[in-house]
């Protein structure tokens, strides 16, 4: 919610011409994709913003990036139609990197290879989801698109985004690492890639 609120304020202050919602306070009209999760790294956040006109792709980014705060930057912008698609209608897969040496359990390549193994060989891992106060069962293991065990002990893990639904990559890892709920905190997560729909 912060940093909507730290983006939504750089692009007003950039002068850009928004389009705004109607009511007793308006508001830009932005839509995120699957905002991340507080306190998780991404350097793959993406945003559909409703334009009151056209404007050149380069020129908004330079004007957005010159208001944005420190550690916040917008790397590209495309023009689109207002009939394509949304944003969280796009995104097929999303790919997430996952450094355990901060839980202090000290895996070894050979167990991290070994529960990888046996996850991604289960066809069912039951898991209760919690969407706007309601929960719902699902299996988290048709979730996950793949598993990599990478040369420096870091995972890369992709998702596969269902009907709009996703399972939190520290969800997996949880199940994954048979880890307690404080050492899920004290995983470092990064989102690095939105995997779109070919026809988007």
């Amino acid at each position: 919610l912060e940093l909507k609120r730290l983006i939504e304020r750089a692009l007003r202050r950039a002068g850009l011409p928004l389009r705004y919602s109607e009511g007793y306070n308006p508001e830009p009209r932005i839509s995120y994709s699957s905002p991340i999760p507080l306190g998780i790294e991404s350097t793959a956040e993406i945003m559909d913003v409703d334009l009151l006109e056209s404007i050149n792709a380069r020129e908004l980014l330079e004007k957005a990036n010159r208001e944005m705060p420190e550690g916040v930057v917008l790397y590209s912008a495309r023009l689109i139609s207002p009939k394509t698609a949304s944003i969280a209608a796009s995104v097929e897969k999303i790919k997430w990197r996952i450094d355990l040496s901060r839980t202090g359990r000290g895996f070894s390549r050979e167990e991290s290879s070994r529960r990888i193994g046996a996850f991604l060989a289960r066809s069912d891992i039951p898991f209760t989801k919690e969407r706007k106060g309601k929960t719902r069962k699902v299996n988290m293991r048709g979730f996950v698109d793949s598993i990599e065990l990478r040369e420096d002990g870091r995972i890369d893990l992709t998702m596969n985004v269902i009907r709009e639904l996703q399972v939190r990559a520290a969800q997996v890892a949880k199940e994954l690492f048979d880890l307690s709920d404080d050492e899920v905190r004290r995983l470092r997560i990064k989102k690095t890639r939105n995997i779109f729909k070919e026809h988007v």
